[in-house]
């Protein structure tokens, strides 16, 4: 334990508890008679229950200065697992493999181990397992996913979305890479930076080299033009439409905002990626919703950070109560703003009391309570391998922390580390100054060389930022510097598609979009093939050419294309081919559609543009007591009432006119989603209002409206299932039935 004095008596509650929580049981495997998976002999009875994805960052390496032998006996424990089980576990519980959560946990979690000496006559046995692990896949026969997505990351350098689990990426069951390409791309090069420390150390210098290079893959998923972190295809294309708050669950438990902070190999490199230093703080200063924790720290934390304690995909903001952005308030240092790591992280303490629920979220095996003990300490480990700590000030005027030395391997670790920070609170909690071990220091970080033996934190603290580790060459390193793709790649798609017009329209709009990737710049060139009779200018200048400044990631252009059509073109389905090429790389062709249609109109002298969708309409879903079986709302049988449903040409509902769909035999009323494209009326008009059901269960979609004008507007659109009882997602219930008919 760590005795602190110079704060609250909960507060210094709190974080006793908090370190309490922080120790693992003591769960051992035994061999079972009749027992699935692996078995263990006698002798060896390994530690279980090893949720890897939470604890590799950074339970694991308050166990190593707390708890030494502990943390020894884990990491041999997790190799007996690989030894025994043919390979190395994500999730290991009870002498199985779960296969819970993604990524590449495993590899962090032990080149951590190593890194400090715990895996002392073991190197080349973890190596050898860590290497397999990263490169290859399970046996056909085993019951590990291990990195499910591997073959798509090396052939692309990214795990491309809409994979099927089960047939295009392989699953024994639990949760899969596939499911959250994204986030299991950006743990893959974690993982891939601390093994290439393990492999250079070990003396593989080519291997060193190959996972160095990856490790800088997560670059590959960074779309510059929506500046942020984004699935991709496995064409190439950026997955769309794109909402990064709930980002199609591409991220596992999170969505992109929370993801983005997620390199902690490379944070110089991420900075850098995001658009510089400025840039990078003006967006980690949102993220946290900055301005407002310095007036309500406690508030902010509990309304604008937490939706509630599994909504992983509600907000664009820091959430606390799960792993993936806890790096996130130490990314300051990176920035030279490490004053600004203190209001956030009193902000989460206020998350943790010493009352029975006196935590973030799940503690998920004292991973979110080792957060806070480490940050109570003011101290934070920014990378498995990377023995190096981001400095902020600590909770508590004085801090004796034994680092203890373990009796079962001799790691160089033993002493009294002894934090210190004279009047500090949550108002004067801003370092001033700083001395490790009675040296000056103006840097915002300290090796785990300078605390292994114990010694000295000293900090001066003030109500005011100061200019401590505010210069470049204060800021904490990054523990791989990565190096640009080589890779050369294009890929190309066009929207809207189809491409939609009304009769008698001469012109049709379509946006060509082109995605690069080279080590400089690509020169890419577009090109049309229209129709007989058409015409096509295809760029701003006409002759299709644009070039992406690549510089090793992703790059991306729009190229707007003009289609002149004969005059008299009646309704009808056309084709366009657009062809993209770059020197290098193979051309890249698709087909456009384009339909020329009727237009709906709005209903005549009804106020605002009530709709007509009745020649879009596709589906019967009413009926009535005495035709059942006219109507099939559900595919199941089971229609709405017709009695029961607006009669007339318009229908008034809180302050909207909406067209009144014919109810009567079975003629179709209801507009099916079936993929299609209904054109709309092109006017200026503030909102958007819909009255819509589904059936087995709510959806949530986008809505894809094209007007007549040639403009396309994605709308974000949830509905209620039919049978709910009450509106769901915001949605109000507009008709009301006690009652269904049942066809037959």
């Amino acid at each position: 334990m760590a005795p602190t004095s110079g704060a609250r008596p909960t507060t210094r509650r709190s974080t006793t508890r908090s370190c309490t929580r922080t120790s693992p049981p003591t769960w051992t495997a035994s061999t079972t008679a009749g027992t699935a998976g692996p078995t263990w002999p006698t002798a060896t009875r390994p530690r279980q229950n090893f949720s890897l994805w939470d604890t590799y960052r950074p339970q694991n390496q308050l166990l190593e200065v707390l708890a030494p032998d502990v943390a020894r006996d884990s990491y041999l424990s997790v190799l007996a697992i690989g030894r025994e089980g043919g390979w190395l576990p994500r999730w290991a519980l009870v002498s199985s493999e779960t296969n819970i959560m993604t990524g590449d946990p495993v590899t962090p979690f032990l080149v951590e181990g190593w890194s400090k000496g715990f895996l002392a006559g073991h190197e080349a046995e973890a190596y050898a397992l860590l290497k397999q692990n990263a490169t290859e896949q399970p046996p056909a026969d085993s019951q590990y996913n291990g990195r499910s997505g591997q073959h798509y990351y090396e052939k692309l350098g990214y795990i491309p979305f809409g994979l099927r689990v089960g047939t295009e990426c392989v699953s024994h069951g639990g949760d899969n890479d596939c499911a959250h390409p994204a986030s299991a791309t950006m743990e893959y090069a974690a993982a891939d930076a601390s093994l290439a420390i393990m492999a250079k150390g070990l003396g593989h210098a080519t291997d060193a080299s190959m996972l160095t290079e990856r490790s800088g893959w997560y670059k590959n998923l960074w779309d510059a033009g929506t500046q942020s972190f984004r699935p991709r295809m496995s064409d190439g294309t950026w997955l769309d439409p794109y909402d990064p708050v709930e980002a199609s669950h591409a991220f596992h438990e999170g969505g992109s905002y929370q993801y983005q902070w997620l390199a902690p190999q490379d944070p110089a490199g991420l900075v850098k990626l995001m658009g510089g230093r400025a840039t990078t703080e003006k967006r980690l200063d949102d993220f946290f919703a900055y301005d407002k924790l310095l007036t309500d720290p406690a508030g902010t934390a509990r309304t604008d950070w937490i939706e509630a304690t599994y909504a992983y995909y509600s907000k664009p903001t820091y959430n606390p109560n799960n792993e993936p952005d806890l790096l996130a308030p130490y990314m300051y240092a990176w920035v030279q703003q490490p004053a600004k790591i203190a209001t956030v992280a009193r902000a989460a303490f206020t998350l943790f009391t010493d009352g029975a629920d006196g935590m973030t979220g799940n503690d998920d095996l004292g991973t979110m309570s080792a957060w806070y003990v480490f940050s109570s300490w003011g101290l934070y480990p920014t990378m498995s391998g990377a023995n190096s700590f981001v400095v902020s000030s600590p909770q508590f005027e004085r801090v004796d922390i034994d680092v203890a030395s373990p009796t079962s391997v001799r790691t160089g670790q033993g002493g009294r580390l002894t934090i210190t920070a004279p009047g500090v609170s949550d108002d004067r909690r801003y370092v001033q100054t700083l001395a490790v071990n009675g040296s000056k220091s103006t840097k915002s970080w300290v090796g785990w060389d300078a605390l292994r033996q114990g010694g000295t934190i000293a900090h001066s603290v003030g109500t005011t930022p100061s200019r401590w580790g505010t210069t470049p060459a204060d800021v904490p390193p990054s523990a791989v510097q990565t190096s640009r793709d080589p890779r050369l790649s294009l890929s190309m798609t066009a929207r809207p598609t189809p491409v939609v017009v009304p009769t008698g329209a001469r012109e049709a709009r379509l946006s060509v979009d082109v995605v690069g990737q080279a080590p400089k710049s690509l020169p890419v060139q577009v090109e049309v093939a229209a129709p007989h009779g058409w015409s096509a200018a295809v760029g701003g200048s006409g002759d299709g050419a644009v070039v992406l400044h690549s510089n090793g990631v992703p790059a991306s252009a729009s190229v707007p294309v003009t289609l002149e059509l004969p005059s008299g073109l009646g309704a009808g389905t056309h084709e366009v081919r657009v062809t993209a090429s770059a020197p290098g790389v193979d051309p890249v062709t698709k087909v456009v559609t384009v339909q020329v249609q009727e237009a709906l109109t709005c209903v005549a002298g009804a106020p605002g543009c009530a709709v007509d969708l009745a020649p879009a309409c596709n589906h019967d879903g009413t009926a009535t007591v005495s035709a059942p079986s006219d109507g099939n709302f559900d595919s199941s049988g089971w229609s709405y009432d017709a009695a029961l449903l607006p009669m007339g040409t318009t229908w008034d509902w809180n302050g909207v006119t909406y067209a009144a769909p014919v109810t009567s035999g079975t003629t179709p009323n209801f507009v099916e989603g079936r993929g299609q494209t209904i054109l709309v009326p092109a006017a200026s008009r503030s909102a958007v209002h819909v009255i819509g059901s589904t059936h087995n269960g709510d959806v949530s979609t986008a809505l894809r409206l094209t007007y007549t004008d040639g403009s396309v507007q994605s709308v974000p659109i949830s509905l209620t299932d039919w049978a709910a009882g009450s509106g769901h997602n915001g949605n109000q219930v507009a008709i009301a039935m006690d009652h269904r008919i049942r066809g037959g």
